[in-house]
């Protein structure tokens, strides 16, 4: 009798569950089949709607033998999954860095270790912004309020082409990221934002773990470089043609 498709590979996993250890018992033919039948009905189960999997369970259809194995089905059916949410494209689009992208989604769910997360959390540590020594070091204060991180912010803007503001919260920054701009091509604010919360980030450790401080203006030059680098990379992407000209028209 043939072992069919599955054959080998079943022989195989055969061999490693069920040999007794220092031997081999390998499966004949009717036993490879039987097994083959089974792990075949257990693949098809993943894709079968309920109502196929009921109709399967009641002897309508005795075994469907599955044609292909799609890696995207599979990983829909087995991963976690949940509606998408609105602040997906502010954070995880095509071309983005995947340092500043993962610490702008830490900090948009509130996760960076900032010092008022710790003290809540029951640690003794002094609890005032690393950057001004002003006020409590919260994600909205340190990266958003700061006296230190506002400089920041308005060279930042008015390299993008804007007139000085201040963003109430971090659901602001999220609207304005989210929203349209004529002046402004919505992946050049991606860029410039992204970057400057993970300088912020970055400044904030390197004062806490390492007391070395970096003033605002020698940090708007380090973002200045990290543009330049990341637009002069991509210069031959679709839709990154023109994007570092509009970031030198403000220079």
């Amino acid at each position: 009798m043939a072992l069919g498709r599955w054959g080998s590979l079943l022989q195989q996993l055969w061999l490693r569950l069920y040999s007794p250890p220092g031997g081999e018992c390998p499966p004949n033919d009717l036993e490879v089949k039987a097994f083959s039948n089974y792990a075949s009905s257990c693949f098809t189960r993943l894709f079968l709607s309920p109502q196929e999997d009921r109709a399967a369970s009641n002897g309508e259809s005795r075994l469907i033998m599955l044609q292909c194995f799609p890696q995207r089905m599979t990983w829909e059916h087995l991963r976690p999954s949940a509606p998408k949410v609105n602040w997906a494209k502010a954070i995880w689009f095509k071309g983005s860095v995947p340092k500043f992208a993962f610490t702008f989604w830490t900090a948009n769910l509130d996760r960076l270790p900032v010092r008022a997360r710790l003290v809540a959390w029951g640690m003794n540590i002094y609890p005032l912004c690393c950057l001004c020594n002003q006020a409590t070091e919260s994600r909205d204060h340190l990266l958003l309020h700061c006296e230190y991180s506002e400089q920041v912010w308005e060279e930042s803007l008015r390299r993008l082409g804007h007139t000085r503001f201040v963003f109430h919260n971090w659901s602001a920054l999220i609207t304005w990221l989210s929203s349209a701009s004529v002046s402004t091509p919505s992946k050049l604010k991606l860029i410039v934002c992204h970057a400057t919360i993970y300088l912020l980030w970055r400044e904030r450790n390197n004062r806490h773990f390492n007391s070395s401080t970096t003033t605002p203006t020698a940090l708007s030059r380090q973002l200045d470089r990290s543009a330049r680098d990341l637009l002069l990379a991509r210069r031959y992407r679709k839709g990154w043609q023109r994007l570092l000209s509009s970031w030198f028209a403000h220079s």
